[in-house]
């Protein structure tokens, strides 16, 4: 596996796990799939409008759906990759994420850039400059990541390792989210040094470090964006 290292100023080692092509073209498909349905269900509600109206909608309905496939192909994107931190719902099946390549989570002018441009890396037919770039680059980043200095990483699978001591048992039933030693001590780590850790840096290390742990708990991705509140929301329950 490709990983893509980042040392920050303060000597911390953060680690990113690099999204293959494979994985990447499967979730694309994933996506290209649900914005096909998309399509589908607008040509059956201009098909039930003709029916309906006994009109014909020959005339404008060429033009209308051209720009609604350019619309649905880029809103799609840019929408969810802004909305969800760098996932789309294929993304998200196949447990992938964008972020930027200082390892900080993906902003909106990341996600315009990148999907600005894909129209180019899908010239000539199905992403031929894209796959290009991938293989050129080295880290799989097509065009649009290059420019927009992105990254697709893997995020990491977390089992939940489940209640297997009478001191984690004890641990559970006076807090909501227990953490193992080693977690308690990162997050430890993260909260006490957060004031004196670069600015740049601390909000990627709040990222990294709360990823696991909100797979773990299965928090609902909608209360997932206050990852430095989480943590520390953690670290006051467990100390």
């Amino acid at each position: 596996m490709d990983n893509w290292n980042i040392d920050t100023p303060e000597q911390v080692h953060l680690s990113f796990e690099l999204a293959g092509i494979g994985s990447r073209f499967l979730a694309l498909a994933l996506d290209m799939l649900f914005q096909g349905a998309v399509f589908g269900l607008l040509l059956a509600m201009l098909y039930g409008l003709e029916v309906s109206t006994d009109y014909a909608l020959s005339s404008w309905v060429g033009a209308f759906l051209l720009i609604a496939a350019v619309v649905i192909f880029f809103v799609y994107f840019i929408l969810f990759e802004g909305i969800a931190r760098g996932q789309t719902p294929g993304k998200m099946i196949c447990r992938l994420r964008v972020i930027r390549d200082d390892g900080r989570p993906l902003d909106w002018n990341g996600t315009l850039a990148r999907n600005l441009l894909r129209l180019i890396d899908f010239l000539p037919l199905l992403y031929g400059v894209g796959v290009v770039a991938m293989f050129v680059s080295g880290q799989s980043r097509r065009l649009g990541d290059m420019v927009a200095g992105t990254l697709v990483t893997r995020e990491p699978r977390i089992r939940n390792p489940g209640i297997q001591s009478s001191e984690f048992r004890v641990q559970n039933s006076v807090s909501r989210y227990p953490l193992r030693e080693e977690e308690l001590a990162l997050v430890r780590e993260l909260m006490t040094r957060g004031p004196s850790l670069d600015k740049a840096a601390y909000p990627a290390l709040c990222w990294q470090v709360s990823q696991p742990l909100f797979e773990k708990f299965m928090i609902p991705r909608e209360y997932r964006q206050n990852c430095e509140g989480f943590l520390r929301m953690l670290w006051e329950e467990n100390r």
